[in-house]
């Protein structure tokens, strides 16, 4: 171990084990990316699993309760959404003087109304989008720009054989222009997929590097919410695992691969006609995985990436602002608006389980009530005074 990291004595991790608090999805990618890497450093790291309690103001007591007891020098996070109440981290922040740090997986769609809100809150926010690093570039606040990687365990050379199981891969949600497009698809190709929308099961963590290796062309699309196209940690999850990428192209992508490691595509005959090119071209496949394969080894495997993070994080400075917590101006207009908003989500939820499931009904009210509050109510939707964290539990 890097003998600078002995400088960190009693380090704590807090984000969610498994994807949206579900162990049905297997264990979650902040877990994978932040997690693991730190354990293996860090062998006294204590770690809370910050969607195992659906009762939030208890989890926020348990959290400051251990921080008083223990005293951690650093706490590495990775917010979920809103279950770290802004008060327990302006209070380990202010008053227990602890150095707080977020992974900010998300900034390239929810910057405005996650991180922006969250980053007063923390002594260091590591991003991996270039426009959240300008905003904290220009309001000094200590950041570190990062990028999504591959799981040390992934990590497989690339198999050269010919006969594999997949023609065509893709792993993720059916959501966005997906459907449209791997529809197309399946008129001319055998093209395989797993995850919500396909019909077929969604693929744990463990399972994901040992398929990527079987696929001849493993798909990643970059769009996100809204007509932002982001490089996906599934570009560096397929090239580390051993398998081949085809990528929808996104800007930023030239900083980590080049055209003879991951090849990408801007439209759907653009799409097909390096479907043909490489389904036919062994030799050409097999060469530009090697490339990206070999690169995710030296640059992209977590363990690497955070060991250049806590390099950064030692040579910052704490910032010396207190933190204070956000201020409810009435109580009673709080109160007023919590006995409206459970009005809303009853009737609501029951109007739409009439057309649609129970869970899904939950999770549209969830996500209306999250965006109505956020623009209106600002940081408090993520205080101890938030409507949604009274009306609902933090998963998707």
């Amino acid at each position: 171990m890097n003998k600078n990291f002995s400088k960190i004595k009693n380090p704590l991790c807090i984000l969610p084990k498994y994807l949206y608090g579900s162990k049905k999805y297997g264990l979650s990618p902040e877990y994978n990316a932040l997690y693991l890497p730190l354990k293996k450093k860090f062998k006294n790291l204590k770690f809370f699993d910050s969607l195992k309690d659906k009762n939030l103001e208890k989890f926020n007591k348990q959290i400051i309760s251990y921080c008083e007891k223990h005293k951690p020098d650093y706490i590495f996070f990775s917010v979920f959404h809103y279950e770290i109440y802004l008060e327990t981290l302006a209070y380990l922040k202010t008053n227990l003087k602890i150095f707080l740090i977020n992974w900010s997986s998300d900034d390239s769609w929810r910057f405005d109304q996650h991180s922006k809100i969250l980053s007063r809150f923390f002594d260091c926010m590591i991003t991996n989008s270039i426009s959240a690093k300008f905003f904290y570039t220009q309001n000094r606040i200590n950041h570190i720009l990062s990028s999504w990687g591959c799981p040390d365990n992934w990590y497989k050379k690339v198999s050269k054989t010919k006969s594999l199981k997949y023609d065509i891969l893709f792993v993720g949600k059916s959501y966005f222009d997906r459907k449209k497009i791997i529809s197309k698809l399946k008129k001319k190709y055998r093209v395989t997929c797993y995850g919500s929308g396909w019909g077929t099961r969604s693929l744990k963590d463990h399972e994901m590097s040992k398929i990527f290796r079987k696929a001849k062309v493993s798909l990643n699309f970059s769009k996100s919410r809204g007509d932002l196209k982001q490089v996906k940690a599934r570009v560096f999850e397929i090239a580390g695992s051993g398998g081949f990428c085809l990528t929808e192209s996104a800007k930023e992508l030239k900083n980590f691969f080049n055209g003879s490691e991951v090849d990408s595509f801007n439209s759907f005959s653009e799409l097909t006609s390096k479907i043909d090119l490489y389904l036919k071209n062994h030799k050409l496949r097999i060469a530009m995985s090697s490339r990206a394969n070999i690169k995710v080894k030296k640059q992209y495997l977590y363990s690497k990436i955070v060991n250049k993070i806590i390099l950064k994080i030692l040579k910052m400075k704490k910032n010396n602002n207190a933190c204070k917590e956000p201020s409810l101006n009435r109580k009673e207009i709080y109160l007023i608006l919590l006995y409206i908003s459970r009005g809303y989500k009853f009737l609501l939820v029951n109007i739409l389980n009439i057309f649609i499931q129970k869970e899904k009904a939950w999770k549209i009210t969830r996500r209306l009530m999250f965006e109505l509050e956020w623009r209106f109510r600002g940081e408090l939707v993520y205080s101890k005074y938030g409507l949604c964290n009274k009306l609902y539990d933090v998963y998707y």
